[in-house]
């Protein structure tokens, strides 16, 4: 029952704002109001970190409960809304946006019609961490799907014939973001300009689908330029980031932070060296990994008595003659498994994160977080665990908060439930199939043996910065810790994005223990040629969101609004 269903449509379940709509401001409401009353198909709603982007949207989903659906380009934002991301929400294939026409059979477009009947309203957050060829996507399959004229016609349409009929099959479109936080991680963003895309574009030549990507990545853009920028509500007030912090990153966004910015940032740190944050931002892998591994180990040692730490070991193909197989495999790195690592570690009451989408229908899906619960192991490895050997766990047991039952069967919106306590769930080790094998391995053992045998989960409290993108930590300490020591060490050419990702998570500067970052890349900070254009990008963006704002008759409210920075 686990993965029945998997390729199943689910609609958000968002939680209540927390925000009242008293205490918000007068644009919150007014994009409320035009979208619930019906008076723009598609907004734009733009602003930094902690401007209210999310309340405003849970405020639209509460008021249109049953015909909204509410998603998000990154798996983080998209659990916001208990919803699904971009990719689960129109059921697209990891790479669809590189293939030469929509995948969409006309089974597959009768199925979306038919679960879609009723939304009147689409939510997106974190478009600008979409690539401009996704939002392409996301237009062409609306367009199939609720647009009569384009019914039958299944191909892409050719370029400069353009959808049919209005933009997004004429629902009405809200899409949210910030183009100061991070970019697309493949392809051009919905802002760049012909001239910013051309290398995205060139490293893309060579690839089978190239030249497709590029006709949709120049679509993605038209559609930024001609529905999003024209319709932009730009929200400045900040409800989340408050005092020093938010004036540092406001900053930082314009490539101006001091020296003296820089010493504040740090100063908690220095201050409580061993502090034991709550959560944690790195940029690697390999860095959260670390720190998971630590905290929990540290975690257990404070229990009284001391809690047991589960060791997970990842199992492969064994035939009694390919241990220098076996040997190489573990020693591939998680990203090669899809996150899945050789080695996990887990305790009763640790938090741990989906790396796969298990079944989308029951909210299981990838990024999702949970408690475990219980961890479970086979009879027949009793005596192997009373002399302290650590055979892998039978099963691990998860509580979501996501999680909405089993589909009982295709036929029926019965849900099962596995335990009296309906967010828990069993979780078995499944096999992750790695993205390349060294030609020394395919030599000896065939690609479909080269598994590893993993449970889908892992430690959850450190994370990356980009996957801390859409999160919010109220009253947590966090530590950010992005390697910055070193002016010897790699400096990323989106570091500003990471660095303001990973710092606006929370309300206070109290609330932060950054580790040091030398002065010279803090300088650097926010003044790459990425930086710069992206500024001249909100520049023009300012001026359409003001004369969206004089088209409603709202001028005033708008320099109100802006009096804020």
């Amino acid at each position: 029952i686990m993965s029945e269903s998997k390729s199943k449509l689910f609609m958000a379940d968002p939680p209540s704002p927390s925000i009242s709509r008293v205490d918000m401001s007068f644009w919150h409401n007014k994009a409320i109001d035009l979208v619930v009353h019906g008076k723009q198909q598609i907004l734009y709603i733009y602003g930094k970190a902690g401007t209210g982007k999310t309340e405003l949207a849970l405020h639209i989903c509460d008021l249109l409960k049953g015909s909204v659906q509410a998603g998000a380009g990154t798996g983080k934002a998209a659990a916001n809304f208990n919803g699904p991301t971009v990719h689960a929400m129109f059921g697209w294939s990891h790479d669809e946006f590189n293939e030469g026409k929509a995948a969409n059979s006309q089974q597959k477009l009768s199925a979306l019609r038919v679960f879609y009947e009723k939304t009147k309203v689409f939510v997106i957050d974190e478009v600008n961490a979409m690539s401009a060829s996704q939002l392409a996507l996301l237009d062409e399959t609306m367009c199939q799907i609720f647009s009569a004229d384009s019914m039958q016609d299944l191909t892409l349409p050719s370029k400069g014939s353009g959808c049919p009929v209005k933009p997004f099959g004429g629902k009405t479109m809200i899409f949210m973001g910030d183009a100061a936080q991070l970019r697309p991680v493949a392809g051009a963003a919905i802002y760049d300009s012909a001239e910013d895309q051309a290398e995205t574009l060139q490293r893309t030549r060579t690839t089978r689908y190239s030249s497709m990507q590029r006709t949709r990545t120049l679509k993605g853009q038209e559609l930024y330029r001609k529905y999003l920028r024209p319709n932009c509500i730009w929200l400045q007030q900040s409800f989340r980031n408050k005092g020093l912090l938010e004036e540092i990153f406001d900053r930082v966004r314009n490539g101006q932070q001091t020296e003296d910015d820089l010493v504040k940032l740090m100063y908690q740190r220095r201050k409580f060296p061993d502090a034991q944050p709550d959560y944690g931002i790195h940029y690697s892998n390999e860095s959260c990994s670390v720190n998971n591994w630590r905290d929990l180990w540290t975690s257990c040692k404070q229990h009284e008595p001391c809690q047991r730490l589960f060791i997970c070991r990842a199992g492969y193909h064994t035939t009694g003659d390919n241990d220098s197989i076996i040997s190489s495999l573990s020693a591939m790195k998680p990203t090669e498994f899809s996150f899945a690592p050789n080695v996990l570690c887990v305790a009763v009451g640790c938090e741990v994160r989906l790396i796969k989408n298990l079944n989308v229908s029951a909210g299981l899906v990838n990024s999702a977080v949970g408690i475990v619960v219980k961890v479970i192991y086979d009879n027949a490895d009793v005596s192997a665990l009373l002399q302290g050997n650590h055979p892998p766990p039978y099963s691990i047991i998860v509580r979501f908060p996501s999680f909405r039952g089993f589909l009982k069967s295709s036929e029926s919106n019965e849900r099962v439930y596995p335990f009296t306590d309906q967010q828990c769930v069993p979780l078995y080790r499944q096999k992750f199939m790695p993205k390349h094998v060294p030609s020394c391995i395919r030599k000896k053992q065939i690609f479909s043996l080269c598994y590893r045998e993993q449970f889908p989960i892992d430690l959850s409290r450190h994370i990356t910065a980009h996957r801390g993108q859409g999160q919010t930590w109220k009253q947590k300490l966090v530590s950010v810790d992005l390697d910055l020591e070193s002016p010897s060490n790699h400096l990323p050419s989106d570091i500003a994005s990471v660095i303001y990702v990973a710092c606006t998570r929370v309300s206070h500067l109290k609330d932060l223990l950054v580790s040091p970052i030398f002065p010279s890349i803090w300088e650097q900070v926010g003044k790459s040629v990425v930086d710069l254009q992206r500024r001249k990008v909100e520049q023009q963006l300012l001026k359409d969101a003001e004369s969206f704002a004089v088209s409603i008759g709202s001028y005033t409210e708008f320099q109100q609004e802006q009096s804020f920075v």
